[in-house]
């Protein structure tokens, strides 16, 4: 059975959509990371805090639509390493003007939101990963 969606932002709108999926293809947009080290990055930046639980349900859903990818190094301890595939870093970078916009459409609409991480710090935590390559 074919699944029918109008358009393919739909399909994408679809993928992303979760609590904390935005935040992790943001931050895996910085560098890969080890299961905790992501964790505690987001629990860092964001005022809620993301369970272990949902952190890898979010993950899985990630993985399975062709966004993030898993390397298991096969080591005790065990270490697994979350990283962005190229669609995946594609996505991150378009996420970021999205970041952008959400903000300025939220001063628009005169809307009383705040934010945990600005679009501009977002953007900067980016460009700073970039220099260090």
């Amino acid at each position: 059975m074919t699944n029918n969606f109008h358009m393919g932002t739909n399909y994408l709108l679809k993928v992303i959509t979760g609590k904390w999926k935005v935040s992790i293809i943001c931050a895996l947009g910085l560098k890969d990371y080890r299961y905790l080290e992501l964790l505690k990055y987001e629990n860092d930046v964001n005022h809620t805090k993301i369970s272990k639980k949902v952190l890898t349900e979010q993950l899985n859903q990630l993985e399975e639509d062709g966004i993030v990818t898993k390397k298991s190094y096969g080591t005790i301890p065990p270490k697994v390493v979350y990283s962005l595939t190229p669609i995946g870093q594609e996505l991150s970078k378009h996420l970021i003007n999205l970041n952008f916009l959400g903000e300025n459409l939220a001063q628009v609409n005169q809307a009383n939101i705040s934010f945990d991480i600005n679009a501009q710090q977002v953007k900067n935590l980016h460009k700073e990963e970039q220099d260090k390559n």
